[in-house]
């Protein structure tokens, strides 16, 4: 992914979210009380929070409009990310020890772990969202996506 620039307005959104949660409440679980809701979201990489890239874990959970969120511990004091140059992003999720890693330009930036990656993402199918947000000024700029790719083991 690269911007056309990098103005700190710019607020560029890689993540992926679980189908589950939706207006059906297809995120609650037997066992949990009625309406509470649980899931996963990953932030593969959010612009504008950080020097560089950030990626993180959130496990949210709760009855609407009263949820808690868990967030991983990224970090936020990471080099300068030339967002005008192709970038490579990733995140992968480990099911035998719940967690996941967060990858830039093919570096490990961190492992993120319980209590942010709850057991529900066990339950879970995710879909992809890619978004070019402004945090306000809503200065105009392009953001181009080269490739995505997604991979699933065999269980």
């Amino acid at each position: 992914m690269s911007l056309s620039d990098n103005d700190p307005d710019h607020w560029p959104a890689v993540w992926l979210m679980p189908v589950e949660h939706n207006v059906r409440q297809d995120d609650v679980y037997e066992g949990d009380p009625p309406k509470f809701e649980r899931w996963l979201e990953i932030d593969v990489d959010e612009g504008g929070y950080a020097n560089g890239a950030m990626g993180t874990a959130l496990s949210w959970s709760g009855i609407w409009p009263n949820y808690t969120r868990i967030r991983s511990t990224p970090n936020l004091h990471n080099a300068f990310l030339d967002r005008t140059k192709l970038n490579r992003f990733g995140a992968g999720f480990d099911a035998s020890n719940m967690s996941i890693g967060f990858w830039l330009n093919d570096e490990l930036q961190y492992v993120a772990r319980s209590p942010s990656v709850p057991d529900v993402a066990l339950k879970q199918s995710f879909y992809l969202i890619v978004s070019a947000q402004s945090r306000g000024k809503n200065i105009p700029y392009r953001m181009s996506v080269a490739r995505v790719q997604a991979f699933q083991d065999d269980p």
